[in-house]
C-alpha cells in the first residue's frame, strides 16, 4: 500500500481496518495490520494480528515469519525459533 511506503503507518492502518470491516476473513490484511502495528511499536496488537492471520490461513508462511521477527525483537527466542521453523516448513523453497 502507498501509505506504508511513505511511512504513514496510521493512515495505512486505518485503510486496513476498513478493509477488515468489509472482508473479515482476509488473512493478508491481518498480516499487513500486524506489520503496521509493529512499525508503530504496538507489539501486542501486532502479535494479535499475526495470530489472526495464522488462524485464518494456517499455511501462511509469511505470517509465521512476521510473528517470528516480532518475537525475536522481543527476545522471545524460543517462540521466534518455533515461528521461523514453521515458516520454513511451509515454504522451504524461499529459504
Amino acid at each position: 500500500m502507498i501509505y506504508e511506503q511513505k511511512g504513514l503507518q496510521d493512515k495505512a492502518l486505518n485503510e486496513f481496518v476498513q478493509t477488515i470491516n468489509s472482508r473479515p476473513d482476509f488473512p493478508d490484511v491481518y498480516r499487513a495490520i500486524g506489520l503496521s502495528y509493529e512499525e508503530l511499536g504496538q507489539t501486542d496488537m501486532a502479535e494479535y494480528s499475526f495470530n489472526v492471520a495464522i488462524q485464518l490461513k494456517p499455511d501462511d508462511s509469511k505470517a509465521y515469519y512476521n510473528l517470528g521477527v516480532l518475537y525475536l525483537d522481543a527476545q522471545r527466542l524460543t517462540d521466534a525459533r518455533e515461528m521461523f521453523s514453521k515458516s520454513i516448513e511451509l515454504d522451504a523453497g524461499n529459504y
